[in-house]
C-alpha cells in the first residue's frame, strides 16, 4: 500500500462510474467529461485493456475511469409500449398513495413529489373529467376525446413524462426488491463490482442519479475485498437513494443495509452531493435521517451544488427538460467559483478525503445525529 490515504498525494488512481436511469453511450458521457475538463489541462486516452471509459492524465496523476454499465436493463424497461407505460405509472402511483409514499415525500422532497405526480396527472386527469356527469356523449365527441387522448400521450412523450413516470416506476421496483427487475438490475450491479479494481492509490466509486445507488451496494460489497488499512472513495451526485429509502419493502431494506454498513466503516470517505433544486432526489438530507438507527456513523458529508444555470448538453433532447437539464449539471463544469466540480475532483492530485478533509456540511442539510 502507499501513503495516499496519509497524504492525499494521487499518482494512480481508479473510477468506476455507475450511470443514472439513462441508455446513452459511454462516448456521450466521455464528450460531457471533456467539455467539463477543458479548463483543467488534461489528456484523455483510451484503457490499457479497452474497457468502456477512459484514461485521463493530469500532471503527475493517471486516472483510469470505467463505466460500469446496466444500460441495456434501463434500455428493456423503457422500451414497453405507451399503453404499458401509462399503465405502470398510474399503479406505482396508486401504490405510493396507498402505502403513504406521497405523503413522506411531501415531507422530505416536495420537487420529488410534484414530479412524480406530473405524468399521470397530465395524461390521466382529461379522461377524468369525462367520466363527469356534465362530460359529453355525443359520437363526435367521444372521437374527439379519444384523438385528444392519443395527442396527450405523444406530448407526455416529447415532454419526457413518460420518462419521468419510468423513473418512478422503476425505483418502486427496486424498493419492493422482489421483482425480475429488481433482481436483474442487483445481480448486474453486484457482477460489476467484481472487476472494480482496488490497486492503485485511491479507488473511487461515483454514482450519479440511479447509478448512487448501485454505487452503495457496490461500495458495501467491495469492502470485503479491501484491507484493513485501505481506503475508500464512494462519490454519489444527485443520488436517488432517499427516494428508495421513502418506500418500503425488501429492496428498501437492503439498501439501508448497504448504507448503515458504509457509514460506520473508517475506510470510506462518502461524499453526497446534491441541489435543493433538483427533484430527482431528497436533497441535501442525510440518508440515515430516512433510516434513523441507532449507531454512531463516520459519514457521509452532504455537499450542496449550485445547479440552476446548466446548460443543455449536445446530444441529450432531455436536457431541454429544464429539471433534467439541472439533474445532469453536476457533471458539467460549475458555474461559480468554489462550487462542486466533478471532473476536478476525479482527475486532481488529491483523494477524496484529503480534499473535502476541511468541507463542512452544508447548512441547510437535514443531519442525522452523530
Amino acid at each position: 500500500m502507499t501513503d495516499a490515504p496519509r497524504t492525499g498525494a494521487v499518482r494512480t488512481r481508479s473510477v468506476t462510474y455507475f450511470h443514472g436511469f439513462d441508455p446513452a453511450s459511454v462516448g456521450r458521457y466521455r464528450r460531457i467529461f471533456e467539455a467539463a475538463s477543458l479548463r483543467l489541462d488534461v489528456t484523455l486516452g483510451g484503457l490499457p485493456d479497452e474497457a468502456p471509459g477512459w484514461m485521463v492524465s493530469r500532471g503527475q496523476t493517471q486516472t483510469q475511469i470505467r463505466h460500469a454499465r446496466y444500460d441495456d436493463l434501463v434500455r428493456a424497461f423503457q422500451g414497453a409500449s405507451l399503453n404499458m407505460r401509462l399503465g405502470r405509472g398510474i399503479r406505482t402511483l396508486a401504490a405510493m398513495i396507498g402505502d403513504g409514499t406521497v405523503f413522506r415525500l411531501a415531507r422530505h422532497a416536495p420537487r420529488a413529489l410534484a414530479l412524480a405526480l406530473s405524468p399521470v396527472l397530465f395524461m390521466v386527469l382529461p379522461f377524468l373529467l369525462t367520466a363527469s356527469p356534465l362530460a359529453p356523449v355525443d359520437l363526435i365527441d367521444v372521437v374527439i376525446l379519444a384523438a385528444l387522448g392519443i395527442g396527450l400521450l405523444v406530448l407526455a412523450d416529447r415532454l419526457f413524462l413518460l420518462l419521468v413516470a419510468d423513473l418512478f416506476a422503476y425505483f418502486r421496483e427496486i424498493a419492493h426488491g422482489t421483482s425480475d427487475t429488481a433482481s436483474q438490475h442487483h445481480a448486474r450491479v453486484i457482477e460489476l463490482t467484481e472487476s472494480v479494481q482496488t490497486h492503485g492509490d485511491e479507488t473511487l466509486i461515483v454514482g450519479h442519479s440511479l447509478g448512487g445507488i448501485a454505487a452503495i451496494h457496490a461500495a458495501a460489497t467491495l469492502l470485503d475485498r479491501l484491507e484493513p488499512d485501505q481506503a475508500l472513495g464512494l462519490l454519489t451526485l444527485g443520488s436517488n437513494h432517499g427516494i428508495v429509502l421513502l418506500q418500503p419493502g425488501a429492496g428498501r431494506d437492503r439498501l439501508a443495509e448497504a448504507i448503515l454498513r458504509i457509514c460506520t466503516d473508517h475506510r470510506v470517505t462518502w461524499i453526497d452531493v446534491s441541489s435543493p433544486r433538483d427533484a430527482f432526489c431528497v436533497p441535501l438530507t442525510d440518508p440515515l435521517a430516512l433510516i434513523e438507527p441507532e449507531i454512531a456513523a463516520i459519514s457521509p458529508r452532504i455537499l450542496s451544488a449550485q445547479l440552476a444555470r446548466a446548460p443543455r448538453i449536445p446530444g441529450d433532447r432531455r436536457t431541454a427538460f429544464a429539471a433534467m437539464r439541472r439533474h445532469m449539471g453536476y457533471l458539467l463544469e460549475p458555474s461559480t467559483d468554489g462550487g462542486f466540480d466533478y471532473a476536478d475532483t476525479v482527475t486532481g492530485e488529491h483523494t477524496l478525503a484529503a480534499r473535502y478533509a476541511d468541507r463542512r456540511d452544508s447548512p441547510k442539510a437535514r443531519l442525522w445525529r452523530r
